[in-house]
């Protein structure tokens, strides 16, 4: 039996550790959840994620019990980021394509088949609003057309002939 000064240093000392561990495992978690949300963020931004979180990381994070279908939404995610980016820059008839393929990829009775239907919503809804933005604003359109921001990108306010490839970027998109 301990002299109850010793016992109160004891339980002092077990509560800062426990505090200590309970502050690292918060900033852990809140770095951790930084990282997953800027992934998705560069998938939309760039189409693809240069440092992805891993299946592994996820399980360490969130255990094995949730880290698994923790991961398998972080991935489905980051997938319509990279969608998403690739179907703002396409016409709309290789929009409607793309739905159209990957509405022939989904099987009924196949696992996953209806988180495949909901992606695929989600998908034709972006679309629609890809499309409803180009017609409500075709001059904005037009202006976010990789071509035209190239033809911008080589623009010279004191070379009045680079705004010519400018004009021809946007007379062609």
């Amino acid at each position: 039996h301990l002299p109850p000064e010793a016992e109160t240093a004891a339980l002092a000392r077990t509560t800062h550790i426990y505090a200590a561990r309970r502050a690292q495992r918060t900033a852990s978690q809140a770095s951790f959840k930084t990282h997953v949300e800027d992934d998705i963020a560069e998938a939309h931004n760039t189409g693809s994620v240069s440092n992805p979180v891993t299946k592994d990381d996820f399980v360490r994070q969130n255990g094995a019990e949730n880290g698994p279908a923790m991961f398998a939404n972080y991935q489905e995610e980051v997938k319509f980021g990279s969608d998403w980016h690739a179907l703002k820059d396409m016409p709309d008839d290789q929009q409607l394509k793309f739905l159209a393929n990957r509405a022939q990829q989904m099987q009924p009775g196949q696992t996953g088949y209806a988180k495949g239907l909901k992606a695929q919503e989600r998908l034709e809804k972006s679309v629609k609003e890809i499309q409803t933005a180009r017609r409500d604003d075709p001059a904005g359109a037009v202006a976010k057309d990789p071509g035209v921001q190239a033809a911008y990108a080589q623009y010279d306010p004191q070379n009045p002939a680079t705004f010519k490839l400018v004009a021809a970027a946007r007379s062609e998109a």
